[in-house]
């Protein structure tokens, strides 16, 4: 049996939106026993990256760094330095948006029940403070998070907090499939089978590896949709609006969570969510809803 371990690394950046070129972020990385998850990247700056095993092709979901944590209060939307999505681009667009500012990164545990692995990331941003605690047993199928966002301002903040996911994997170039949402609140996708023969997947069906979202705090609201889509919803610096685009059918998926907060000066509040990953189809319930 491989040895549950922790690992630091340096992810290089992928800039998509902006000019110039992103510096790599460091980053903690926790590496587990064989399962479903095999290990978790969180950078200083609040991108992460999953990696899946399982079936003959190795799922690795998500193109780069897959999925990313951002903050939006003020008119300021607070991201990674690789802060990927489209959506509203041009210099009135990015003259909103402000990278994180890395203050500490830790790593503890040994990655059991009793003793999981954590990683602990606090960053500050335009007018707040974001701790965000990553939390993963070795060998399991997903991870959980929570995010406290605590306010930097002299006066009311009601600040929305977004975590993505990309649903796209390397070796199905940009497709994933969306499904239909069933009420509980959580948003999934799933990996496309076969072989393209012409546009938005047309000869592939959906596959049994699933990428999960669900929220563990009330309040909160999805998104399944196009990048752009997913992209346009934070640049304008709204709540996701409990949509599923284009579900049933093979897209550039991207998959989100939001919640809006309500902080009095010097306050703080937190939210949860997990992220599951089945490579036999098991789609994990909501505990909010």
């Amino acid at each position: 049996m491989r040895t549950a371990h922790i690992v630091a690394v340096t992810l290089a950046g992928i800039g998509l939106i902006g000019a110039g070129t992103v510096m790599p972020a460091a980053a903690a990385t926790v590496v587990g026993a064989a399962g479903a998850l095999t290990s978790l990247t969180t950078t200083t700056d609040l991108s992460c990256h999953a990696s899946v095993s399982g079936t003959p092709d190795t799922p690795l979901f998500g193109l780069g760094t897959s999925c990313l944590t951002a903050v939006a209060a003020g008119d300021t939307l607070n991201v990674p330095a690789d802060f990927w999505l489209s959506g509203l681009v041009g210099e009135e667009a990015r003259a909103l948006q402000h990278e994180w500012s890395p203050l500490s990164q830790t790593s503890t545990g040994i990655g059991t029940g009793t003793e999981p692995f954590q990683i602990t990331t606090v960053v500050d941003g335009d007018l707040l403070r974001v701790t965000q605690v990553d939390t993963y047993v070795s060998g399991g199928s997903s991870f959980t998070t929570s995010i406290e966002v605590a306010s930097l301002a002299t006066e009311r903040l009601t600040p929305i907090v977004y975590r993505v996911a990309d649903c796209t994997r390397p070796e199905t170039g940009y497709l994933a499939y969306a499904e239909p949402p069933t009420g509980d609140g959580s948003v999934l996708c799933r990996n496309v089978e076969g072989i393209a023969t012409g546009p938005w997947g047309l000869g592939t069906t959906a596959g049994d590896d699933y990428a999960q979202l669900i929220p563990l705090a009330e309040g909160s609201r999805f998104a399944i949709d196009q990048s752009r889509g997913v992209g346009a919803a934070m640049g304008l610096q709204v709540q996701f609006m409990d949509s599923a685009t284009s579900a049933g059918h093979a897209r550039d998926h991207v998959m989100g969570l939001s919640w809006m907060l309500d902080l009095e000066p010097g306050a703080s509040s937190k939210v949860a969510f997990q992220t599951h990953y089945s490579v036999q189809g098991e789609r994990a319930g909501s505990a909010v809803r």
